[in-house]
């Protein structure tokens, strides 16, 4: 038998749901360990099946989607992403949108899904940091900055 939202809202409570997370209260919560990397461990658990509008499939587990998050997460943190930034993606529904966010989670920085549904004028209406460029795919990275302070400090 299912269960309707209005048993689970009677029944909902919080204390239930941090007894589940594989969480310390005394510490930060790590999104991306919680949705992904805690049941990685399982290299076969299934954690997506993504279908394509032409059909096409691809499955991943979670520990395929552990790793590839890792790896973007390594990237980003080279180029000087970190706890607390501001980290914008526009991407289709793919399963790569839900890599991008849990790289991001990894660092401790945030994630700021953008889609198209927002329409053309939504990214212009983005609060940039006057002092980061915007490139040409909309994405800004304090990473840019730290560079040239970087590239700055080595030529003086």
């Amino acid at each position: 038998m299912a269960v309707t939202f209005a048993e689970v809202r009677r029944t909902f409570r919080w204390e239930d749901v941090v007894g589940r997370l594989d969480w310390d209260p005394a510490r930060r919560l790590n999104r991306a360990h919680e949705a992904c990397d805690r049941w990685a461990r399982e290299r076969s658990r299934v954690a997506l099946v993504w279908v394509g509008a032409g059909g096409e499939s691809r499955t991943f587990t979670y520990f395929d989607l552990a790793r590839l998050a890792g790896r973007l997460a390594n990237a980003l943190r080279r180029l000087g992403i970190g706890r607390g930034d501001r980290v914008a993606a526009l991407m289709p529904r793919v399963p790569e949108a839900y890599v991008a966010s849990l790289a991001v989670w990894k660092l401790g920085a945030v994630f700021v899904p953008l889609f198209t549904g927002f329409g053309p004028e939504a990214p212009r209406e983005i609060e940039f940091v006057p002092s980061l460029p915007r490139t040409e795919s909309g994405k800004i990275q304090r990473a840019l900055l730290r560079r040239q302070a970087a590239a700055s400090s080595a030529q003086a």
